[in-house]
């Protein structure tokens, strides 16, 4: 529970990083492009780790060990 209350506190800071640091280092032209590349690194991290952990947990005893404490 304390972890779902850290992400969610933390959660705003991450989702509204990539607007500005593309306004700091692009220029007008390819901030689109890099907000648009930065916004989908968070959901496509995730969609990474749902495929590799077929691969992590070979045998039904290795499931435990897929989850992060």
């Amino acid at each position: 529970m304390f972890g779902q209350i850290l992400i969610g506190l933390a959660q705003p800071f991450v989702l509204s990083a990539p607007t500005y640091y593309s306004s700091l280092w692009f220029s007008p032209r390819g901030r689109v492009s890099a907000t648009a590349v930065a916004s989908l690194a968070n959901p496509l991290g995730g969609a990474l780790g749902q495929l590799i952990n077929p691969f992590l947990a070979t045998s039904p005893k290795d499931i435990p060990y897929m989850t992060l404490y």
